[in-house]
C-alpha cells in the first residue's frame, strides 16, 4: 500500500519542480535577454516635444536589464553610456535645448522584448503608461552637468 502512494507523491514533487523551472525560465526570459547589452534604446519611443519654458524637449527610453544598486555608479553608468554612444551629438542640437533620457527596469508586465504599439486601436501599449518601472530620468543640456531624478 505505501508503494503507489510514494509513487504518486514522487511524482506530484517531479511535475511540481519541472513546471516551477519552466515558469521561472519563462519570467526570466521576460526580464533579461544576454543578447543585449546592459542599456539599450527601446525602439520605437523616441519623442520631440515642447513645454512652456524651455523650447523643445528630446525624450529617449530606455532599458537597463541590471541596474547598479548605488546611485553613482548608475550615474556613472549612465553617462558613459551616452557620451561612448555619442548620444548628445546625434539629439541635442540648436532646435533642441534638453535632451531627457528615461531609464526603465524591465518587469513582467514590461517585458525586455517590449515595442511600443503606435496604433490607433491598441492605446495601452505606450511606454508613458509604465511609470512605475522606471528608474531615473537624466536631463542633458549644452552645458553644465547632467541632472538625474530618481524615481522610487
Amino acid at each position: 500500500m505505501k508503494k503507489p502512494r510514494n509513487k504518486i507523491i514522487l511524482l506530484v514533487v517531479i511535475i511540481f519542480a519541472v513546471l516551477s523551472f519552466a515558469a521561472g525560465l519563462v519570467i526570466y526570459k521576460r526580464l533579461y535577454d544576454s543578447s543585449k547589452p546592459n542599456i539599450f534604446e527601446i525602439p520605437g519611443t523616441a519623442i520631440v516635444w515642447s513645454s512652456d519654458n524651455i523650447n523643445k524637449i528630446q525624450s529617449l527610453y530606455f532599458f537597463i536589464q541590471k541596474p547598479p544598486q548605488k546611485r553613482e555608479e548608475l550615474e556613472k553608468l549612465i553617462n558613459s553610456y551616452v557620451f561612448q554612444n555619442n548620444i548628445m551629438k546625434k539629439y541635442l542640437s540648436e532646435c533642441i535645448d534638453v535632451l531627457e533620457i528615461k531609464l526603465y527596469k524591465p518587469s513582467f508586465s514590461l517585458p525586455i522584448f517590449f515595442e511600443q504599439n503606435n496604433s490607433f486601436w491598441f492605446v495601452d501599449d505606450y511606454i508613458d503608461h509604465y511609470k512605475d518601472e522606471i528608474i531615473v530620468k537624466a536631463y542633458y543640456k549644452h552645458e553644465g552637468d547632467p541632472e538625474f531624478v530618481y524615481e522610487k
